[in-house]
Formats: C-alpha cells, structure tokens, sequence
C-alpha cells in the first residue's frame, strides 16, 4: 500500500507539472448537453482522425466512432472535429494518435498520448457550473454573513460634492464587492443582476429553492438606496479602497449605470409582481425617475468627467474608460433605447415603445454597411463604438436592434441585426481558437447568447454552432486550454495580485476571470449563466 501510494504521489507530481500540454485536444471541460453542437480542436494534429471515446462500468475506454480533421476557417494549423451526433449520456474523451479500442481507465489517464480532459455528455451538464456563478454572486455580497468579506462595510457613508465636501451621509450597505476589490461599482452591479434575471426567466432551474430571487432582491435592495431624492445613480469610483467608508458622490454615475438601472427595474417588474406587488411597484416609479433623469439632466449632454482625481493604482480614470458615455454617442443611443423598451414592456406605454424606434433608427444610422468594420456602430468621427470599459453594450449594445426586432418584428431591425451577427462570425471566422473576441470572458458570453437568439428567431443553424464555440471558448477551447471559471473543468489560471484589487480576494468557486490572468468579476458571470440558459 505504502508503494502503492507513492507512485501515485510521483504520477501526480508527473502531471501536475505537465499541465494542460499533456491534453492539447482542446474542448469544453464542463461537457456538453445532449442535443448541443460538440466541436473538439486541435492545432496541427499528429494524424488526419480522431477518436472518440466512451467510459463504461468496466472501467474502460471504449472507442465509438472514429472522426475526421477540417481545417477551421481561421487557418493557422487548426483543425476541428465535429461530434454532434453523439448524444448519448456519458464519461467522454477525444483522442488523437498513440491510442484507440480499447484502454483502461487510470485515476486519471496519465499516459503520454494525444488527448483532450474528459468531459461529461448529459442534460445536467452545466447545473455545476450555473450553481457555482450563482454562488459566486452570494459570495461576493458586501455587508453580509453570506459574502466573503462578511459583515463589511456597515458605516454611514460620506456624499461628497465637486469640492469633496460632505455633503451629507447615505446608508449604502449592502451591494457587491463585483470584482476582485471591495468596491461596488454601480455600472457592473445592475448587469449582472440583469443578467441573473434573463437566467432565472430561461432557466428555472429545479436546483433552485428561491435563492436567485433572493439574490435579486438583495441587489436591487441595494440599488434603490443609491438612487437619491435628485433621481440618478449616485456615482461611486470608491477612494479609499478599504475596509472603512467608502466615498459616493453627489453627481451620476454613468450613462450606461443609469440605463442598466432602468432595464433592471423594469424587467424586475414583472418578475416581482406575483409575490410582491408593492415592491414591484417601488422598482416601476424608480426606474421612472431614473430614465426622466436619462433624458434631461445636461450632466449627459458629453462624456462624463471624474469626480474623484485621486485613484488608487491601477484604477480607471474616467476620461479613458468612459469616453462613449454621453446620451448622442452610439452607446448613449443603444442604452437609451433598451432602457424604454423594458419600460414598454412592462407597462404598455406607447411613448416608451415610440421612444425606443427613434432612438433604435438614430442607432442603425451609425451601422457601416461596407468594408473592414462592417457590421458595427461607429461613432461621429469614424472611431469604433461601444469601445469604452462600461459594462453596458454587453446588455444593450448592437444587442438593441435585436432586442427591438423581438418586439415589433420590422425588418429594418432584422436587417440590422443580421449585419452584426455576420460580423461576430467573421471575427471568429479569422480568430479560430481566439474566438472569444480579444480573450473576454463577458463579450465571449454575450456573442453566444447573441447568435444563439439568432439561430432561434431566423433559423440559421450555423450560428448555433458559433454560439456554442464562444460558450466552449469561455470552459477551456481555447488557446491556452484553460476554464475560466474557478472550479470548474480540469485547468486555470493562478489570478494576479495587483494594483488596485487589494486586500486580495480569497479563491472563490464559481468566480470567472474577466480576462485571461485577470481577476474575478461578477458580470462574466452573469453573462455566463444567462448564455447557459439561452443555449438550452
């Protein structure tokens, strides 16, 4: 036994050094639903097929079907397996080269051979993973016995104006820390609820014993005490970063924090109403004040300048995160329209479904029809919009059209969001394994929800499989073989400790790294599971 013991210590220390380069066949480690597109990839495979191979209950793996290489359309010695037709539930592996028939299991399978992780094939396979990013969000709850940091932040907080003068203080307990810092930023925070709300309408998850509604109403708990008597978004940048009072500010957040508030409110309208009217009815009258605030403060007449010049290290000055930020810009015209449509939505008001053409026609005239950048908004002087770091394109974006074509169904917004979807798949076309649109994790999310909508509304099956690459892209089918998400698949990045993201962050399952080496953010998240939902 003792022998025994410590050669599986050696094999461990073996693989735990050879690291994802022992399984260069590159698919999703969560696995796959029955019915789903299942691509494997590989760069410059060793022979022209593959296998594919099954678990059983003789501890052995069997080879059931035997594949054949294409090249993918980005070139570059990729090259893609198609397993589709395999839906049967299931322990899977794909190889390719050294071994197939049959091999016995190892605790895991160590030998050196050209192989991808195995993966599961089931209709649960991503109730793991949609309840480690739901409990994620509890994690990252600030002020609460259930969040990391628990009972945080519990100090009035000062409201300061232009001259950082207090001007008075302002109980804002509660929120999220959203990122790997103990922050709450006001933009972040009201995506990623949205996003837990189309989830939770998709989903339904039998999992689930009323904890998502719970989560919901802690964050919009939290976002209605930072929507003053004036009816904006209190801006929060947050110096100092720490464990004592933070800074919030008497002027409004961003555009796109303020319209993301709105389409919240709104859509948690109707998701509140059966069990709680009242409460509904508070969201509904707030997020009316909130868009009168949109449409006529001059604070968002240009973009918005920083209230707080003193920034930890590493932090976002304003000016160069948030230079679309303005209600005329591209993005000010996309947030503006998906903000009153929610409104419509609930309440049935012309003006709000009037509101939201014009300003969807406004946007659609900034569409470059033609060459390089076909296929996305662009602003007056020719410069790419939706480029800023606000959250909010994700949400509403080139996603207005979409969203617009859902309502109303008038082609010229079919047209619209036809354009940008061929667009999305050039990209990913030309980036094979990059697909994952510049190593996002959130737009990755986002571009398959995106496609996967398309799919479904104008019967295009080949955007499903594009959807589903992007899905893949984010649970390690990707360049470096590596899951995002914190616990979830075979392999993933250490996260970094830097600049502003201090004290650090514990190692929280189900935290999803915004970008490659990058930190923990609630809004990949979000994005995550409402693509996990749309996907089914």
């Amino acid at each position: 036994m003792v022998k025994f013991l410590l050669c599986s210590a050696a094999l461990l220390m073996v693989a735990m050094e050879a690291g994802a380069e022992e399984f260069p066949v590159r698919v999703n480690q969560a696995g796959y639903r029955p019915g789903a597109v299942k691509i494997c990839s590989m760069v410059n495979p060793p022979q022209k097929t593959f296998y594919v191979q099954k678990g059983d209950t003789d501890i052995c793996w069997h080879t059931i079907w035997e594949g054949e290489w294409r090249p993918d359309a980005s070139g570059k010695g990729l090259m893609i397996g198609d397993f589709s037709h395999i839906t049967e539930p299931g322990d899977y592996r794909i190889l390719c080269g050294s071994t197939n028939g049959i091999a016995r299991f190892r605790m895991p399978d160590w030998r050196p051979q050209v192989q991808s992780f195995h993966f599961q094939i089931r209709d649960g396979a991503y109730d793991t993973l949609e309840r480690a990013l739901v409990g994620y969000i509890t994690w990252q709850r600030c002020g609460h016995a259930k969040g990391w940091a628990g009972v945080c932040h519990q100090d009035p907080v000062p409201l300061l104006d232009a001259e950082g003068r207090t001007v008075r203080t302002l109980d804002a307990r509660g929120g999220y820390h959203q990122s790997c810092d103990l922050r709450n930023w006001h933009d972040g925070i009201p995506m990623s609820l949205y996003g837990l709300l189309r989830y939770a309408e998709l989903a339904k998850p039998g999992w689930d014993d009323g904890d998502v509604a719970k989560e919901l109403r802690w964050g919009c708990d939290y976002l209605l005490k930072v929507v003053g008597p004036e009816g904006y978004v209190y801006d929060a940048q947050f110096a100092p970063i720490g464990w004592g009072p933070r800074h919030y500010y008497l002027a409004p957040a961003t555009l796109g924090a303020q319209c993301d508030v709105v389409m919240l409110f709104a859509r948690a309208v109707r998701y509140f109403r059966a069990t709680d009217a009242a409460y509904a009815e508070r969201l509904l009258a707030t997020a009316r004040r909130v868009r009168v605030q949109i449409e006529t403060n001059p604070f968002f007449e240009k973009p918005q300048p920083a209230p707080e010049k003193n920034l930890p290290a590493g932090a976002q000055p304003a000016e160069k995160c948030y230079f679309q930020q303005y209600r005329t810009s591209a993005n000010g015209l996309a947030e503006r329209a998906s903000a009153v449509l929610e409104l419509f939505r609930t309440t049935g008001e012309t003006v709000f479904a009037n509101e939201a053409k014009t300003l969807g026609a406004e946007l659609v005239k900034r569409l470059v029809r033609d060459g390089e950048n076909a296929g996305w908004y662009h602003e007056a002087d020719g410069t790419q919009a939706f480029k800023d770091w606000s959250y909010c394109w994700r949400i509403s974006g080139y996603r207005t059209t979409l969203e617009l074509w859902k309502e109303f169904k008038e082609e010229v917004w079919k047209e619209a969001t036809l354009v940008v979807a061929e667009r999305i798949v050039r990209d990913f076309k030309a980036k094979g394994l990059q697909c994952g649109a510049r190593a996002s994790s959130s737009t990755s999310a986002a571009y398959s929800i995106y496609l996967s909508e398309c799919a479904r509304l104008f019967n295009r099956p080949d955007y499903r499989v594009w959807a589903q690459r992007s899905f893949d892209w984010v649970l390690g089918a990707n360049t470096w073989n590596r899951s995002y998400v914190e616990g979830i698949g075979q392999n993933q990045w250490q996260r970094p400790v830097f600049g502003q993201f201090f004290p650090s962050t514990p190692q929280i399952p189900g935290g999803v790294l915004h970008v490659a080496n990058g930190e923990y953010d609630m809004p990949p998240g979000a994005m995550l599971l409402w693509a996990s939902a749309e996907l089914k």
